[in-house]
């Protein structure tokens, strides 16, 4: 979501030359000319707004699986906060189906915590999301950290870890409406105690608005390997 499909080849370039690994794709965008290990956004440009019809939803999904089975996509990221009104049934309905069909696939379905403040009713937080994970004892449903979000919902990024590791698959870091981090201090410390907890998943730098996007990722990569030379 950082930037457009036809920036692709110049904004790959770059994260080659900065030591990127893999880039977490908005699914309506996905390119092959880079590693992705996550896909994200799965709704977006699909025509589906809401969970009322879930054997649409899952038809959806079952698409987006057959996609990352081939490219070797390990994770997909559920956040879609307008589409998180009213009951929570339909969700559960859909989780059900979602579950088994990633039986076998070494992918899970990681919901994101998505903050009241982007209009989502339930599954606002970590814990929200953890709670449910138990009582349906899903086998590849997962839950992750969005850094942004927890400042949001007032949680404690490293706190969250500390207590649902074993339910995070994932892990965000962004600033509010997903503009580009200002402050590195909190994400920076959270950085250094993943490395210290040995979190062997994936990072990404979440962010829709920049006024120099290449600069905003040279300055992310500095700021987290404290290497003044791209900052």
């Amino acid at each position: 979501m950082s930037w457009d499909a036809d920036q692709n080849e110049s904004m790959f370039h770059l994260l080659k030359e900065l030591g990127y690994d893999y880039v977490e794709s908005v699914y309506s965008k996905f390119s092959t000319e880079f590693p992705v290990l996550a896909i994200q956004s799965i709704f977006y440009n699909s025509g589906i707004t809401t969970l009322d019809n879930t054997e649409v939803c899952a038809n959806h999904i079952k698409k987006i699986i057959a996609d990352c089975k081939k490219h070797g996509i390990k994770v997909i990221t559920f956040g879609s906060p307008t589409m998180r009104i009213g009951s929570k049934d339909k969700i559960h309905q859909l989780l059900l189906s979602v579950d088994e069909m990633l039986d076998g696939t070494d992918i899970k379905f990681c919901i994101e915590p998505n903050a009241r403040y982007y209009g989502a009713e339930y599954y606002n937080t970590l814990e929200e999301i953890v709670q449910d994970l138990k009582e349906y004892n899903y086998k590849n449903i997962t839950s992750m950290i969005d850094v942004g979000n927890s400042i949001l919902e007032d949680k404690i990024p490293k706190d969250e870890y500390k207590k649902y590791k074993d339910y995070i698959s994932h892990i965000h870091f962004a600033a509010k409406d997903l503009k580009e981090i200002k402050d590195y201090n909190l994400y920076i410390s959270f950085y250094n105690y993943l490395v210290h907890k040995n979190y062997k998943g994936c990072i990404t730098y979440e962010f829709s608005n920049a006024e120099d996007i290449k600069k905003c990722i040279k300055v992310f990569i500095g700021e987290i390997n404290n290497d003044k030379y791209f900052i």
